[in-house]
């Protein structure tokens, strides 16, 4: 091998060692961004998971009536998104008074 043919070859090896480098650093700023918009995201969900809880959280209205005899009122006010109120575990004797 020739001086000619080790020069290149060492020519050839520095520049592939800078490649790499440069591959390296580059991957490496790509990570960081990954991460920082995985942090982003994460924040954006929770966010968002706030603002449906708050959204469809019932808005109850409950009044006690003690005379002439005792009555206990619920009202739903919303959001309409839910739907009905749903009463359950109501004794069989209030349910029928309901019915009335």
């Amino acid at each position: 091998m020739s001086i000619v043919d080790t020069s290149i070859a060492a020519v050839s090896a520095a520049l592939s060692g800078a490649a790499a480098y440069g591959a390296w650093k580059a991957s490496r700023e790509a990570n960081k961004a990954a991460w920082n918009a995985n942090e982003t995201a994460a924040v954006v969900a929770q966010i968002e998971r706030d603002r449906w809880h708050k959204e469809l959280t019932p808005q109850l209205r409950i009044k006690l009536q003690a005379e002439p005899h005792e009555v206990l009122y619920v009202r739903f006010d919303g959001p309409a998104t839910l739907g009905e109120l749903a009463v359950e575990g109501v004794p069989e004797v209030l349910a029928e008074k309901a019915t009335e």
